[in-house]
């Protein structure tokens, strides 16, 4: 399963604009730290509720496949 993944279109306190934010397993969150950042630490993590993220384009942009 091919889980739905938005752009950052603007920068927030620790996390660039062009991050990528995927969903989880279950579809009610979308987060923004990947596997190497975790292991870096070099990031802030974000998790944002599906709702927050899919009804505001100004700062998310679906990524098409």
């Amino acid at each position: 399963m091919k889980r739905t993944q938005y752009i950052l279109l603007k920068d927030m306190p620790g996390c660039p604009a062009g991050r990528i934010f995927k969903e989880d397993i279950n579809g009610n969150y979308y987060h923004s730290m990947s596997d190497e950042d975790f292991m870096r630490y070099s990031f802030a993590t974000y998790s944002l509720h599906n709702k927050f993220v899919e009804n505001n384009p100004e700062w998310f942009q679906l990524q098409e496949e």
